[in-house]
């Protein structure tokens, strides 16, 4: 029965399931090499009231005498116990009386925490009465007022916060900006931005700052626009060069953007940090052999630079370069990186040369991070190859106990290794387990219903697909499992033919599904459109059993040297593999 299966077993002498690894893989990437430029345009985005006023411990200014001190031990306690108004009063008091600038913070954040904006700008503005151009102050009640609509008092405490950097680089204009950014109420900071910069039209620094925060606000146009007169002034400045490929990227130009970064990067070939985002814009483009060529320049510049090694063995890994991918990754565990990814990834590379001591040595080095769950899995089915499947499925109920979120998957595993190994009732056994905690599970019961499958209980199989399907009618996997066993073991075909076309209408470049489509096609006596199906689902993705339905469909034809060749190059790939050696002894070859 062709069809996908949920067990994680990979063929051999090929890479093992990717896990999180391909998810986050370039992602990760492209975090490391556009540091520069996500260092230009982030901010930290507040999602409590609370956040207006940034943590930071106590000065220590405070000298409390006994009766202040039971005050503030009143403050504390209700803090505990979440009565924040009465904490925010004590505090805001204390502060009053001692001129302390801590507890006036104390105060403003409990206040929030009350929801009182009005005792928390009492407390921000005694701050300021004590504390003028704390940046910190400054920045928290401007964030109120914005929140309060109290635009013109915002205002004024940005232009004061402004004016305190003026001597400094951006002139206070980019500061500014960044403390806008964070701002939830985005007109009327953007407003408050036009109104800072309005009497400095012909300034790069204010150009600069507004071109930041419209990007901030999505307004790319603009930022793109605004940054324009920047560019002509400052265009070899690293933060310019890569706000502009970010705003082109925004604005989904990524080849615009690519080409715009080549050049600079041509121009100014020793800059690490714009190589770094280049590499990274290459990468998440998909064109990985450029990327590599870039890493291997920016180790050129940083050899030692463990981020750039990492990718770079990554991206040989991607592009099945195993020696190279090896050579990296074995140069940062020689430097000690505590990167988790280094033996996950040197695993991999074990797994793929059948050196399953290696992959499990290296597995077990995995003891956190992204690729711990998966590392995990893989040490459980590497120690069922090795025949120990009852250590296999300890190993697995180890882990379904101490990581509930991994549970159905280590279900899935665990039935898997089960179905290898010919125990299907154990394996139904472990998925119907799992389906007691995870009723309606449709992986349980799509992995359960194969392998009623495979032991020919075709009712119960059919039984748990149609519940997959009650849930969710477009589950490819489930249309394409039922299509082919009314194909293959029935003469059901008008159903068949029904469930298939539905999987392709939605996941058509499945080869998968493709090759059901065939196989119904050649069980309906149509043999060209099956050889059509089948050749097109081999050009995505080769496959052993596709390759058997191949075979099988030529000999029928007459095609008898062809399908000769067929099977005897798929026999030579996969030599194990049970459905093809039936095929080949079904036809007597």
């Amino acid at each position: 029965m062709r069809i996908e299966s949920s067990k994680s077993v990979h063929p051999k002498g090929t890479l093992p399931p990717r896990g999180a690894w391909q998810s986050c893989l370039f992602m990760a990437i492209t975090i490391v090499t556009f540091a520069g430029l996500v260092s230009c345009a982030s901010t930290n985005k507040q999602t409590k009231s609370t956040a207006l006023i940034a943590p930071q411990q106590s000065t220590g200014e405070s000298s409390l005498d006994k009766e202040d001190l039971y005050d503030y031990l009143v403050a504390d306690i209700s803090t505990q116990r979440q009565q924040h108004n009465v904490a925010a009063a004590n505090y805001l008091a204390l502060a009053r009386r001692n001129a302390d600038t801590s507890l006036a913070e104390l105060a403003a954040r409990s206040a929030m925490q009350a929801g009182d904006s009005k005792q928390a700008l009492e407390a921000l503005e005694l701050w300021l009465d004590i504390k003028p151009n704390d940046e910190r102050a400054l920045a928290s009640v401007t964030r109120l007022y914005l929140s309060e609509q109290r635009v013109d008092d915002a205002y004024a405490r940005l232009e004061q916060i402004r004016v305190s950097r003026a001597e400094e680089e951006g002139k206070g204009f980019l500061y500014v900006a960044r403390l806008l950014a964070a701002a939830r109420q985005r007109d009327a900071a953007a407003g408050l931005m036009d109104r800072l910069t309005a009497e400095h039209s012909d300034d790069i620094d204010a150009a600069y700052a507004t071109s930041y925060l419209a990007l901030q606000f999505g307004q790319y146009e603009r930022a793109n626009r605004e940054l324009e007169p920047v560019l002509q002034q400052r265009g070899e400045q690293q933060q310019v060069i890569l706000q502009k490929t970010l705003i082109l990227r925004r604005m989904q130009k990524n080849d615009e953007a690519a080409e715009f970064l080549a050049a600079a990067v041509a121009r100014q070939a020793n800059n690490f940090d714009l190589r770094s985002a280049y590499a990274g814009l290459l990468v998440d483009a998909g064109r990985y052999e450029e990327a590599l060529d870039q890493y291997q320049r920016l180790s050129e510049l940083a050899p030692d630079n463990d981020e750039v090694t990492f990718a770079r063995g990554l991206l040989s890994l991607q592009l099945q370069q195993i020696d190279a991918a090896e050579m990296q990754f074995k140069a940062l565990s020689q430097r000690g990186s505590s990167n988790p990814g280094v033996p996950y990834n040197l695993a991999r590379i074990a797994e793929v040369r059948e050196d399953i001591d290696s992959a499990l040595r290296f597995y077990s080095q995995v003891t956190g991070g992204q690729n711990y769950t998966e590392a995990q899995l893989r040490i459980a089915v590497l120690t069922a190859i090795q025949g120990d499947i009852p250590t296999a499925r300890a190993q697995l109920g180890v882990l379904r106990t101490n990581i509930p979120a991994m549970a159905v998957q280590a279900s899935l595993t665990e039935g898997g290794l089960l179905q290898d190994a010919n125990l299907f009732d154990e394996a139904i056994a472990v998925y119907t387990e799992a389906l007691t905690t995870k009723p309606g599970n449709t992986q349980l019961l799509y992995a359960r219903s194969l392998a009623y499958a495979q032991t020919d209980r075709f009712e119960l199989f059919e039984q748990d697909v149609q519940v997959i399907l009650a849930r969710d009618a477009n589950n490819t996997d489930a249309l394409n499992a039922l299509g082919y066993y009314l194909a293959d073991s029935t003469t059901r075909y008008d159903e068949a033919e029904k469930y298939i076309k539905r999987a392709l209408e939605l996941k058509g470049e499945s080869h998968f599904i493709l090759d059901s489509y065939g196989w119904l096609q050649f069980r309906l006596g149509r043999y060209d459109e099956a050889l059509s199906y089948i050749r097109r689902a081999l050009d995505i993705q080769s496959d052993t059993e596709i390759s058997a339905h191949l075979g099988e469909i030529l000999w029928v034809k007459g095609e008898r040297e062809e399908a000769r060749r067929v099977l005897r190059k798929a026999s030579k790939e996969d030599p194990e593999n049970k459905v093809l050696q039936e095929v080949i002894q079904r036809l007597g070859l």
